[in-house]
Protein backbone atom coordinates (compact mmCIF):
# COMPACT_ATOMS: atom_id res chain seq x y z
CA UNK A 1 0.00 0.00 0.00
CA UNK A 2 2.59 2.19 1.01
CA UNK A 3 4.59 1.81 -2.59
CA UNK A 4 1.12 2.55 -4.20
CA UNK A 5 0.69 6.14 -2.47
CA UNK A 6 4.08 6.19 -3.55
CA UNK A 7 3.33 5.96 -7.11
CA UNK A 8 0.18 8.26 -6.93
CA UNK A 9 1.51 10.85 -4.93
CA UNK A 10 4.29 11.21 -7.83
CA UNK A 11 1.77 11.11 -10.13
CA UNK A 12 0.20 13.88 -8.60
CA UNK A 13 2.85 15.69 -8.61
CA UNK A 14 3.91 15.58 -12.12
CA UNK A 15 0.18 16.12 -12.79
CA UNK A 16 0.38 19.46 -10.67
CA UNK A 17 3.38 20.73 -12.12
CA UNK A 18 2.24 19.90 -15.69
CA UNK A 19 -0.84 21.27 -15.08
CA UNK A 20 0.91 24.81 -13.49
CA UNK A 21 3.19 25.07 -16.22
CA UNK A 22 0.21 25.21 -19.02
CA UNK A 23 -1.08 28.20 -17.47
CA UNK A 24 -2.12 30.61 -20.80
CA UNK A 25 0.08 33.14 -22.07
CA UNK A 26 -2.59 36.16 -22.39
CA UNK A 27 -1.10 38.53 -25.30
CA UNK A 28 -2.43 41.94 -25.84
CA UNK A 29 -1.49 43.45 -29.33
CA UNK A 30 -2.81 47.16 -31.14
CA UNK A 31 -1.13 48.73 -33.64
CA UNK A 32 -2.98 52.23 -34.83
CA UNK A 33 -2.55 52.01 -38.45
CA UNK A 34 -1.15 49.86 -41.31
CA UNK A 35 -0.71 50.67 -44.85
CA UNK A 36 0.67 47.10 -45.94
CA UNK A 37 -0.38 43.69 -44.00
CA UNK A 38 0.80 44.01 -40.39
CA UNK A 39 2.90 41.06 -39.43
CA UNK A 40 1.41 40.81 -36.02
CA UNK A 41 -1.68 38.13 -36.78
CA UNK A 42 0.79 35.94 -38.58
CA UNK A 43 3.55 35.93 -35.96
CA UNK A 44 1.03 35.25 -33.39
CA UNK A 45 -0.04 32.32 -35.15
CA UNK A 46 3.47 31.15 -35.43
CA UNK A 47 3.98 31.68 -31.76
CA UNK A 48 0.69 29.56 -30.98
CA UNK A 49 2.79 26.43 -32.40
CA UNK A 50 5.76 26.50 -29.90
CA UNK A 51 3.62 27.99 -26.93
CA UNK A 52 0.06 25.92 -27.84
CA UNK A 53 -0.92 27.82 -24.21
CA UNK A 54 -1.07 31.52 -26.00
CA UNK A 55 -4.18 33.71 -26.09
CA UNK A 56 -4.06 37.00 -28.45
CA UNK A 57 -6.37 39.71 -28.19
CA UNK A 58 -6.67 42.84 -30.76
CA UNK A 59 -7.35 45.88 -29.25
CA UNK A 60 -9.55 47.86 -31.96
CA UNK A 61 -8.82 51.14 -30.97
CA UNK A 62 -6.69 53.97 -28.78
CA UNK A 63 -9.33 53.87 -26.41
CA UNK A 64 -9.68 50.35 -26.28
CA UNK A 65 -6.88 49.29 -25.85
CA UNK A 66 -5.80 51.66 -22.75
CA UNK A 67 -9.03 49.91 -21.34
CA UNK A 68 -7.86 46.62 -22.00
CA UNK A 69 -4.37 47.32 -21.27
CA UNK A 70 -5.87 48.17 -17.88
CA UNK A 71 -8.50 45.98 -17.08
CA UNK A 72 -6.34 42.35 -17.33
CA UNK A 73 -3.52 40.77 -16.82
CA UNK A 74 -0.95 40.66 -19.42
CA UNK A 75 1.87 38.39 -19.66
CA UNK A 76 3.06 40.57 -23.10
CA UNK A 77 1.79 43.50 -24.84
CA UNK A 78 2.67 44.46 -28.77
CA UNK A 79 2.40 47.96 -28.77
CA UNK A 80 2.72 49.73 -32.74
CA UNK A 81 2.67 53.66 -33.29
CA UNK A 82 2.56 53.62 -36.59
CA UNK A 83 0.82 56.84 -38.01
CA UNK A 84 0.13 60.11 -36.76
CA UNK A 85 -3.13 58.97 -34.19
CA UNK A 86 -0.30 59.62 -31.51
CA UNK A 87 -1.77 56.56 -29.53
CA UNK A 88 0.91 56.91 -26.61
CA UNK A 89 -0.72 59.99 -25.55
CA UNK A 90 -3.63 57.98 -24.81
CA UNK A 91 -1.82 54.96 -23.46
CA UNK A 92 1.17 56.12 -22.20
CA UNK A 93 0.36 56.49 -18.75
CA UNK A 94 -1.15 52.93 -18.85
CA UNK A 95 2.04 51.35 -20.66
CA UNK A 96 3.91 53.41 -17.67
CA UNK A 97 2.34 51.74 -15.38
CA UNK A 98 1.92 47.91 -16.97
CA UNK A 99 5.99 48.44 -17.46
CA UNK A 100 6.52 49.18 -13.63
CA UNK A 101 4.45 46.52 -12.47
CA UNK A 102 7.06 43.92 -14.59
CA UNK A 103 4.97 43.26 -17.62
CA UNK A 104 6.80 43.33 -20.98
CA UNK A 105 6.16 45.27 -24.21
CA UNK A 106 7.32 44.67 -28.29
CA UNK A 107 7.29 47.92 -29.87
CA UNK A 108 7.59 49.48 -32.86
CA UNK A 109 7.61 53.08 -33.58
CA UNK A 110 8.57 56.35 -36.19
CA UNK A 111 8.33 59.08 -33.12
CA UNK A 112 11.03 60.36 -31.19
CA UNK A 113 8.91 60.65 -28.09
CA UNK A 114 7.67 59.20 -24.56
CA UNK A 115 7.52 55.82 -26.20
CA UNK A 116 11.00 55.70 -27.68
CA UNK A 117 12.08 57.00 -23.80
CA UNK A 118 9.65 54.41 -22.34
CA UNK A 119 11.84 51.86 -24.03
CA UNK A 120 15.29 53.06 -22.78
CA UNK A 121 15.93 54.37 -26.65
CA UNK A 122 16.98 57.43 -28.59
CA UNK A 123 17.39 57.68 -32.23
CA UNK A 124 20.18 56.65 -34.34
CA UNK A 125 18.75 56.57 -37.69
CA UNK A 126 15.63 55.90 -39.67
CA UNK A 127 14.77 54.36 -43.19
CA UNK A 128 17.53 51.60 -43.23
CA UNK A 129 16.49 48.53 -45.29
CA UNK A 130 18.10 45.87 -44.08
CA UNK A 131 18.77 44.19 -40.49
CA UNK A 132 21.35 42.17 -39.69
CA UNK A 133 22.31 39.43 -36.65
CA UNK A 134 22.30 36.24 -35.16
CA UNK A 135 20.68 34.68 -32.26
CA UNK A 136 17.56 33.37 -31.46
CA UNK A 137 15.14 36.40 -33.46
CA UNK A 138 17.15 34.80 -36.76
CA UNK A 139 15.71 31.47 -36.14
CA UNK A 140 13.99 30.37 -39.68
CA UNK A 141 15.50 33.62 -41.31
CA UNK A 142 17.92 34.53 -43.25
CA UNK A 143 20.25 37.22 -42.19
CA UNK A 144 19.84 39.99 -43.51
CA UNK A 145 16.43 40.46 -43.06
CA UNK A 146 14.29 43.27 -45.32
CA UNK A 147 12.76 46.21 -44.78
CA UNK A 148 10.56 48.11 -46.90
CA UNK A 149 7.77 51.37 -46.74
CA UNK A 150 4.73 50.24 -47.47
CA UNK A 151 3.95 54.19 -48.07
CA UNK A 152 5.08 55.34 -44.59
CA UNK A 153 7.30 58.51 -44.58
CA UNK A 154 9.27 56.69 -41.85
CA UNK A 155 8.96 53.33 -41.95
CA UNK A 156 12.38 51.90 -39.91
CA UNK A 157 14.29 53.53 -37.20
CA UNK A 158 17.79 52.23 -35.35
CA UNK A 159 18.09 53.30 -31.64
CA UNK A 160 20.66 54.20 -28.91
CA UNK A 161 20.29 53.14 -25.42
CA UNK A 162 19.45 49.65 -25.51
CA UNK A 163 21.31 47.53 -22.56
CA UNK A 164 21.04 44.57 -25.26
CA UNK A 165 21.32 45.18 -29.00
CA UNK A 166 20.24 41.86 -30.60
CA UNK A 167 20.36 43.08 -34.67
CA UNK A 168 22.01 46.02 -36.74
CA UNK A 169 20.38 48.39 -38.85
CA UNK A 170 21.99 49.14 -41.64
CA UNK A 171 21.77 52.82 -41.69
CA UNK A 172 22.82 53.16 -37.88
CA UNK A 173 22.07 51.95 -34.68
CA UNK A 174 20.50 48.99 -32.97
CA UNK A 175 17.29 47.33 -34.70
CA UNK A 176 16.40 45.29 -31.50
CA UNK A 177 16.43 47.09 -28.77
CA UNK A 178 16.32 45.29 -25.44
CA UNK A 179 15.77 47.13 -22.48
CA UNK A 180 14.23 47.85 -18.92
CA UNK A 181 15.77 44.10 -17.82
CA UNK A 182 15.30 42.23 -20.41
CA UNK A 183 11.38 43.42 -20.30
CA UNK A 184 11.09 45.79 -23.39
CA UNK A 185 12.35 44.91 -26.95
CA UNK A 186 11.74 47.59 -29.89
CA UNK A 187 12.14 46.98 -33.21
CA UNK A 188 13.40 49.07 -36.11
CA UNK A 189 10.75 48.66 -38.61
CA UNK A 190 6.80 49.10 -38.77
CA UNK A 191 5.09 46.08 -38.01
CA UNK A 192 3.71 46.45 -41.67
CA UNK A 193 7.53 47.13 -43.44
CA UNK A 194 9.33 43.47 -44.17
CA UNK A 195 9.19 42.66 -48.00
CA UNK A 196 8.92 39.26 -47.45
CA UNK A 197 5.98 38.83 -45.15
CA UNK A 198 6.69 35.17 -44.00
CA UNK A 199 10.12 36.56 -42.74
CA UNK A 200 8.82 39.19 -41.05
CA UNK A 201 6.68 37.21 -38.82
CA UNK A 202 8.76 35.16 -38.26
CA UNK A 203 11.19 37.99 -36.88
CA UNK A 204 8.15 39.26 -34.93
CA UNK A 205 7.02 35.74 -33.58
CA UNK A 206 10.54 34.87 -32.72
CA UNK A 207 10.90 38.58 -30.54
CA UNK A 208 7.89 37.90 -28.86
CA UNK A 209 8.84 33.99 -27.79
CA UNK A 210 12.47 35.86 -26.55
CA UNK A 211 11.11 38.48 -24.50
CA UNK A 212 8.44 35.57 -23.10
CA UNK A 213 11.17 33.47 -21.37
CA UNK A 214 11.12 29.78 -21.07
CA UNK A 215 8.41 28.25 -22.55
CA UNK A 216 5.65 26.52 -20.96
CA UNK A 217 4.52 22.85 -21.59
CA UNK A 218 1.28 21.22 -21.86
CA UNK A 219 0.92 17.80 -19.79
CA UNK A 220 2.00 14.72 -21.66
CA UNK A 221 -0.88 12.09 -22.44
CA UNK A 222 1.80 9.74 -20.36
CA UNK A 223 1.41 12.17 -16.99
CA UNK A 224 -2.27 11.45 -17.10
CA UNK A 225 -2.11 7.74 -17.88
CA UNK A 226 0.35 7.26 -15.01
CA UNK A 227 -2.23 9.53 -12.34
CA UNK A 228 -5.06 7.35 -13.68
CA UNK A 229 -2.97 3.61 -13.37
CA UNK A 230 -1.68 4.80 -10.20
CA UNK A 231 -5.54 6.31 -9.02
CA UNK A 232 -7.08 3.01 -10.26
CA UNK A 233 -4.22 0.82 -8.10
CA UNK A 234 -5.29 2.46 -4.88
CA UNK A 235 -9.05 2.05 -5.27
CA UNK A 236 -8.17 -1.39 -6.14
CA UNK A 237 -6.78 -2.14 -2.61
CA UNK A 238 -9.21 -0.55 -1.05
CA UNK A 239 -12.13 -2.59 -2.78
CA UNK A 240 -10.00 -5.51 -1.84
CA UNK A 241 -9.65 -4.57 2.15
CA UNK A 242 -13.39 -3.59 2.15
CA UNK A 243 -14.23 -7.06 0.76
Amino acid sequence: MKNIRSVVGASLLALCASVQSASAQNILYYTDSNEGTSTIPGALTLLQAIRPTVVFTEATSDADFNTQLGATSWDLVIFGQQNQGFPFETAGASLTAYLNNGGRILGANWLDDGYTALMGLTIASQNGTSISGVGPLFAGITSPLGVFDPGWGVYSQGYNGASECLATLDSGGCAAALDNGGRTLMLAPLFDSYPVQADGERFVANSADYLLGARTTVPEPSTYALMAAGLAAVFGVARRRRA
